[in-house]
């Protein structure tokens, strides 16, 4: 792993932070009920409503500060012919690998209409940061609500992403297809797609669930069963020569 935290680990330092700057106890005991039942979304909700702003960038910006090494799944990313990659992530570790692998910087851009209609013009591949980029701070989303804001008015987004998803067939690689951000985007795009979804493809470690089981279903996603350890040979063979 890189070393940068998930949900679960970032939502914690963010109750701890709300924690030292004095919340109720109320607000506290909420918390730590609502991380025990993983419903980080909420969370991340209600430490955005009691944390300065400035505090609770921090939080994010120290969480990916913590990079300690690219994942052997990283390093393999670059030499895949892929139109673009989408991320929910703000961190550098994408970008940075094609600079360290290929030796060459690969344009990021987040979802403001300007840049959405930069991206839609390139010839190359490029990322998309769908949550904002830890370099911008005041572009970071982590909160159902400000993912609410940005999407909605924002026609040069939502038309993309539709194209996306409607033209592409997605790989998710290194996702918890349990992530509440997930499910919320694939609720979205189902109530404007409806049976016209795309069939998509997600690669898991994990044993089969419930809650694949449901995703598969409601969102047309294949899951593909690959080892922890054997992810960045899965992605070998998608090379084309």
């Amino acid at each position: 792993m890189c070393g940068i935290p998930p949900w679960k680990g970032l939502t914690l330092r963010l109750i701890n932070e709300c924690k030292n700057h004095g919340c109720k106890k109320t607000d506290e005991r909420w918390l730590r009920q609502h991380w025990k039942s993983r419903d980080y979304a909420e969370i991340a909700e209600r430490c955005y409503k009691l944390l300065p702003r400035d505090s609770y960038i921090t939080v994010l910006t120290k969480a990916c500060g913590e990079f300690r090494d690219f994942s052997k799944a990283h390093k393999v990313i670059p030499s895949l012919s892929l139109p673009f990659i989408i991320t929910t992530n703000f961190d550098r570790i994408l970008e940075n690998t094609f600079v360290k692998i290929k030796k060459a910087s690969v344009p990021v851009f987040t979802y403001s209409p300007d840049e959405i209609t930069s991206a839609i013009n390139q010839n190359d591949i490029f990322i998309f940061k769908i949550h904002g980029d830890i370099n911008r701070p005041d572009s970071l989303i982590l909160t159902r609500s400000q993912y609410d804001r940005i999407i909605e008015g924002n026609g040069p987004l939502e038309v993309w992403l539709n194209t996306v998803f409607f033209g592409y067939t997605l790989l998710f690689v290194g996702y918890s297809m349990s992530d509440p951000d997930i499910n919320y985007f694939f609720g979205l795009l189902k109530r404007k797609l409806g049976k016209y979804t795309r069939a998509h493809f997600a690669i898991t470690s994990n044993p089969w669930t419930k809650d694949k089981q449901n995703l598969a279903k409601r969102f047309n996603i294949t899951f593909l069963q690959v080892k922890q350890n054997s992810i960045h040979k899965f992605l070998k063979q998608l090379k084309i020569s």
